[in-house]
């Protein structure tokens, strides 16, 4: 959880020549995931260390999505979530999970 909160953290809570800063002043690139799902699911990749300890070592692009409010009125938060367990794609889990949620989320 750590790591992540690291990833997350705003740029500015970074001290100057942080070597995770470059992570945190990532601009996500958002496009539609699947021309047959809604316009509101949007897909980007974001780059991270393969090992958070030596941020400056291997790195990856990790595939994220998420399903994006119509308008600010609607606008929350924002909703993490993690599919977990390998060999199984997460990248449709905002969507699939969408009915199952109350409708303020």
């Amino acid at each position: 959880m750590t790591t992540l909160m690291a990833a997350l953290t705003p740029v500015t809570a970074f001290a100057a020549g942080d070597p995770l800063q470059q992570y945190a002043q990532q601009k996500l690139r958002w496009e539609r995931c699947d021309t047959g799902g809604p316009a509101t699911f949007e897909c980007a990749k974001v780059k991270v260390p393969l090992d958070y300890s030596d941020p400056g070592g291997r790195k990856f692009d990790l595939a994220i999505s998420r399903v994006k409010a119509s308008g600010a009125k609607e606008r929350h938060g924002v909703l993490l979530m993690n599919p977990g367990g390998p060999g199984v794609p997460g990248l449709t889990m905002p969507v699939e999970m969408e009915p199952l949620l109350p409708a303020e989320v």
